[in-house]
This record gives C-alpha cells, sequence and structure tokens, in this order.
C-alpha cells in the first residue's frame, strides 16, 4: 500500500512532531506537501519507521530529515540500491532465462534493460560479459534512480514473446518477479511505446516543417548542405 490523501492529516502530524523533537519551527503546508509528495510511493508505516531510523543513525541523526534520508533509510543508498537490483536481474538470468517476458517489481530495472537492448539481449550474454554488463547496469540505475523514467515497457519481452507475435500466435502471461503487487504497479505505469521514436524528418506534423526550414536554412549559414 501506499500513502493516499487521507494519510495527509497523520502524516502532517508526524512532521510537526518532528519538528518539535528537533526544535525546529512547524513546517508550512507547502513544505508538509512537498514531503508528503516525495514520499508518496511508502506506506504511512513504512515513512515512520525510516523517520526513527533517521533519528536513531549516529552519524546523520543529529539533522532534520529531507525526503531522501527518509528513503536512504528504508531502501538504503543509491549504490546499494543498484546492487541489489542488478542482483535481481542476475538472479533472473540463471534461473528464468531468456524464453519467457518478465515483469520486475521496480521500474527502474525495466527502463535499464530496456536501454540496455532488452531482456533477451541482456540474458543471453555469456559469463565472461557478466562484470562489463554490471558495470554498465549499476551506473543506469544509479544515473536513473529518483527520476522520471518516460516511457518505460510495461513488460520484459522474452524470446517466446516476440518469436509468436511476429508470428501472430497467442503471447503467454509474463513471469512476475520479486513482490506482486509491486510487479502489478509497475506494468500500470509502464508503455507499449517503444523506448526511442525512430522516424524519418518527413514524418513531421506541419506545424514542425517551419522549424525544419529554420534549420536547413542555419545548416546553410554556417556551410551545411542545401
Amino acid at each position: 500500500n501506499v500513502m493516499t490523501e487521507q494519510d495527509f492529516d497523520q502524516f502532517s502530524a508526524v512532521m510537526a512532531a518532528l519538528c518539535e523533537y528537533y526544535g525546529k519551527p512547524k513546517l508550512s503546508d507547502m513544505a508538509v506537501g512537498l514531503y508528503f509528495a516525495a514520499l508518496l510511493e511508502y506506506p504511512l508505516a513504512d515513512v515512520q519507521q525510516g523517520l526513527t531510523a533517521h533519528i536513531n543513525n549516529p552519524d546523520s541523526g543529529q539533522f532534520f530529515p529531507k525526503a531522501a534520508d527518509v528513503i536512504r533509510a528504508l531502501e538504503g543508498s543509491s549504490e546499494t540500491r543498484a546492487s541489489a537490483a542488478w542482483a535481481k536481474v542476475r538472479h533472473a538470468i540463471e534461473r528464468v532465462g531468456h524464453m519467457p517476458s518478465v515483469v520486475f517489481d521496480d521500474a527502474v530495472i525495466h527502463a535499464v534493460v530496456a536501454d540496455m537492448g532488452g531482456w533477451v539481449q541482456l540474458s543471453t550474454i555469456t559469463y565472461d560479459e557478466l562484470p562489463f554488463r554490471e558495470r554498465d547496469f549499476l551506473r543506469f540505475y544509479r544515473a536513473y534512480m529518483g527520476r522520471d523514467l518516460g516511457d518505460y515497457p510495461r513488460k520484459l519481452a522474452g524470446m517466446a514473446e516476440i518469436e509468436n507475435t511476429a508470428a501472430g500466435h497467442a503471447v503467454a502471461e509474463p513471469q512476475l518477479l520479486g513482490d506482486a503487487k509491486r510487479c502489478l504497479a509497475v506494468m500500470q505505469g509502464g508503455s507499449d511505446k517503444p523506448r526511442l521514436t525512430v522516424q524519418p524528418l518527413s514524418a513531421l506534423p506541419q506545424e514542425l516543417r517551419g522549424v525544419l526550414g529554420d534549420l536547413r536554412g542555419s545548416n546553410d549559414d554556417f556551410g551545411g548542405a542545401a
């Protein structure tokens, strides 16, 4: 479960108690709203748990927490989260393989795998390639954390789905890897659009043709092709 609008009053009370604990002025409604929006994907009980963990942290507990501190307390550092995500992916490569389509319980994994060439390409790498692909995965994952993922794929297509779709046959349901509810949330938030849209200039809508003409004129000015 995640926080809903019905949790806002109780969340506000928690934040007021936090201000009292740290001897800080009460936060404005707008500031509380910013915290609430940043932590919206977590249940209220988990948020309270994260706040308590931050308060008890001997290194940073003396400072008033930001939303990122709560998330770090709940899920670990970016390095820890990226490593945990790669462990899921590697386990799936070894145990599930490239034939079935899969859905992880982490949308960031879907975005990263899509940008690394897709599930089939990643899950058919050799053992010698694993350290290099792990390095790439960790780098992409840390870069995508906390950012808009765009149109990430709702599922990662396996070879069976790719072949059956091309042949016009029925496609099997994907395998859910991890927490089932989170997997369904990943599917719901995903898209069937391609991660990268490819089209010729001639496919531009009419309202953009003038921009294309301006660009061509700029190329002429700098010695570009006519």
